[in-house]
């Protein structure tokens, strides 16, 4: 399956930043998708979105900055990650997903970042 990766910059701390992402329930805030999260079990949550119910799994990987969400959409296992790093002096903020074929490849990186620009305004 084709992936679609964008990323935004920010002089905003790495920590501040990863902070903010790891913390699955300010997801809500920022995303696009995502209206409301209720927590299952620890990492495993339902979600409300803007096409019906969702149910992924969210993963943090502290050492490497790094957060995945997992879930079976349709029948097809599905992963979007979210990395945090530094690079030339500024935070830069990756998302990495899926493309989905109702969209074009430009609509996704301009949707990714509509979300990346809303998360850092946030913190």
């Amino acid at each position: 399956m084709q992936r679609v990766t964008q990323s935004v910059e920010t002089d905003k701390s790495v920590a501040s930043i990863f902070d903010y992402i790891k913390n699955v329930k300010n997801m809500p805030n920022w995303s696009l998708l995502i209206n409301e999260i209720e927590e299952l079990t620890p990492g495993k949550y339902n979600a409300s979105t803007r096409m019906g119910p969702l149910k992924f799994e969210w993963s943090v990987e502290e050492a490497e900055k790094k957060c995945t969400l997992t879930a079976n959409i349709m029948g097809t296992s599905y992963s979007a990650y979210y990395i945090v790093s530094e690079q030339g002096g500024k935070t830069v903020i990756t998302q990495d997903l899926p493309l989905n074929p109702m969209s074009t490849e430009d609509q996704i990186k301009d949707g990714i970042k509509q979300e990346l620009t809303k998360l850092v305004d946030l913190v």
